[in-house]
Formats: structure tokens, C-alpha cells, sequence
């Protein structure tokens, strides 16, 4: 199943296979928007360029401090071709939790979502003389002088990137041929509930082989649309939306936020998504208030699809929620209450 020795070269040999077909799907003006293949290998390869150009060399640690959005897999792709490593930083940390993992890591540069993440990093940039540059997805501003920090939009860091692509192509292309499986993918951090976070430090090797066996047991195939909405700072989802689906060939919808869950399910209407606690709390809700008003299969009506497989495999879930939602809505599936 794994013939590749990085997560830059696998998604690169997928690129280049399904070139149009759809790989990103998310949000945009209040629309879905698709993203091919071939145009989320481009940016990715401008945002590598881009990095390059900045300074990042192999082995440098590039922090992500943003909530789930489809630049966020485009950025991850583009570290890993610039032969760097991703210290992805969970969203709703505070400055000081930031400013730990940053330092902690040695982070050159940092990827943000927009001026409330920024924000944060601007509080403690005093403690992190390493930190060299931040880049924001969303259009942010900054008081600080240059030489304290260097501040780029993506838009910008993508048309730098672009301009220089040709000339740096050979480059990129070194950088990933030179990416082993043991060589360091991503540092993820603990919670930190008993004591300081712990950075985990998982290999290219680590994430493809899990990203495998996932795929052989599990029933996604090509073209399957995958509802993405855990956080890609814990491992779960990074492993199984982000490879398990680029390994698959399949499609990943970005959902909007927890809040908006089940309005993205119906109407992204995925074949596959993962679970955890918080989505049967979220769903159980609402679910009970549509059953009143929709009759005995208020789930199915409201949601548009017949059938969803929460999780790649066969696994147990609450005997309550099977009882109460999921037999009621999917009396066809195989379920363990």
C-alpha cells in the first residue's frame, strides 16, 4: 500500500495521477468551492517556494496556529516540501500556552489563521527571539518593527513563491527526494493536564504506515467525500482526514466549525466522517428535535442521506445513541449497541 518514503511524495504522485478531479471541497461567500488536485499541488509547490524563500531550510520547524480551513492542508503540504517540520498549535491556546510550544519547538516561522491568532503571538513575541516571521491567511496588522518580526499575508507569500517556482523547482524537488521515513514529519503536543505539553515527534514514516493500515480495513474508496471537522492539531484527524483521505484519493470537505456540523453534513451529504464524543452530544440534541417534528426517521430527513459510515470501521458507539438515533434513522446498518 505505502510505496512512497514521504508525505510530499505521496501527495505529489496523487497530484499528478488525478490532476482535475476534486481534492479540497470547503466554504467560500456561503458556497462550497471546489479545489482540484492539480491546483492544491500548484499552491502548495508556491507556498514551498515561498518558505524556501523566506529562509526555511530542511529540518526547520514552521508552527500552524489556525482553526481547520482548506489552507491549512495546502500550508502542511508546503512545509513538508520545503523539507521542514509542522508544530501545528491547537486554536484555542492562550499566548502563554502558544508562546511554550513555539520556543519549545524552535519554530523559525509561524502560519496563522487571522488577527485574533496573530494577536496572541504579537503578545509574547518579547520571549521568542527565534521566531522570524508570521504569515496569516486572513489579512492582519501589526505594530511591531520588521526587525522584530517579519509579517506576510498568504496571498503575498504564495505570489512570492510563484514568482520565483520555476527557479526553485530543482529545489523542491531535492528537498522531498531527500525526505526519508524516518525523517521528522510533524512535532504534536500534549494536552499538558499533568504537567508541561509534550512535543511528539512522529516520522513521515510513522503517519503513512498508520494512514495504510487504516485504508485496509477500512471501506473508503476513490472519490469518496470525507466531512472534515476535528481539529488537525490533534493526531486523529490529521491522520485520518488529511492521509487516510489523500492516500485514498478521496475528496475532504472542510466542515465550518462544531457549531455548524449538522447543517455541513446535510449539505455536504459525505459518505464518510470521524467521530468522537463530541459529535454524538452534538447530534443526539438535535436529532431529538427534529424526531418531533419529522416522525420516526428525523435524521435521515433532515440530513438528506440515507446512509453515512461515522466511523472507516466497524467500532462500537454509546448504546444509547444506536438506540435512540441511529437504529431508528438506519435500521440497514450493522450496529454494535
Amino acid at each position: 500500500m505505502v510505496n512512497y518514503s514521504n508525505l510530499a511524495s505521496m501527495h505529489r504522485a496523487r497530484s499528478e495521477r488525478l490532476g482535475s478531479r476534486t481534492a479540497l471541497r470547503f466554504k467560500r461567500y456561503g458556497k462550497y468551492t471546489n479545489l482540484t488536485w492539480e491546483e492544491f499541488r500548484n499552491q502548495a509547490d508556491q507556498t514551498a517556494a515561498g518558505l524556501i524563500e523566506l529562509g526555511i531550510c530542511p529540518g526547520d520547524r514552521v508552527a500552524i496556529f489556525a482553526e481547520n480551513r482548506y489552507e491549512w492542508i495546502i500550508a502542511d503540504q508546503a512545509v513538508f516540501s520545503a523539507g521542514a517540520v509542522n508544530v501545528p498549535l491547537h486554536s484555542p491556546l492562550a499566548p502563554e500556552q502558544a508562546e511554550f510550544q513555539i520556543a519549545n519547538s524552535g519554530s523559525r516561522g509561524i502560519i496563522v489563521s487571522n488577527q485574533a491568532q496573530a494577536d496572541k503571538v504579537f503578545a509574547v513575541i518579547e520571549s521568542l527571539p527565534g521566531l522570524e516571521f508570521l504569515i496569516s491567511f486572513e489579512p492582519v496588522k501589526c505594530n511591531l518593527p520588521e526587525e522584530t518580526l517579519r509579517v506576510y499575508s498568504w496571498e503575498g507569500l504564495k505570489h512570492r513563491g510563484g514568482r520565483r517556482l520555476h527557479e526553485l523547482r530543482v529545489e523542491i524537488d531535492k528537498r522531498e527526494s531527500n525526505l526519508g521515513e524516518q525523517d521528522l514529519a510533524t512535532i504534536i503536543y500534549t494536552s499538558g493536564t499533568t504537567g508541561p505539553p509534550k512535543g511528539v515527534m512522529l516520522s513521515h514514516g510513522n503517519i503513512l504506515s498508520n494512514a495504510a493500515a487504516v485504508l485496509k480495513v477500512a471501506s473508503v474508496h476513490p472519490q469518496y467525500v470525507l466531512l472534515s471537522w476535528l481539529p488537525y492539531s490533534h493526531i486523529y484527524a490529521r491522520t485520518v482526514d488529511l492521509y487516510v483521505s489523500q492516500l485514498g484519493e478521496g475528496v475532504i470537505a472542510v466542515g465550518e466549525s462544531v457549531d455548524l456540523l449538522m447543517l455541513n453534513l446535510a449539505e455536504v451529504q459525505p459518505h464518510w466522517m470521524t467521530a468522537v464524543p463530541r459529535f454524538y452530544e452534538k447530534s443526539g440534541p438535535m436529532s431529538n428535535s427534529y424526531r418531533k417534528k419529522s416522525g420516526p426517521r428525523p435524521y435521515a430527513k433532515y440530513s438528506g442521506f440515507a446512509s453515512i459510515t461515522f466511523l472507516p470501521v466497524e467500532l462500537p458507539c454509546p448504546s444509547t445513541f444506536a438506540r435512540r438515533l441511529i437504529m431508528p434513522a438506519f435500521p440497514s446498518w450493522k450496529v454494535m449497541a
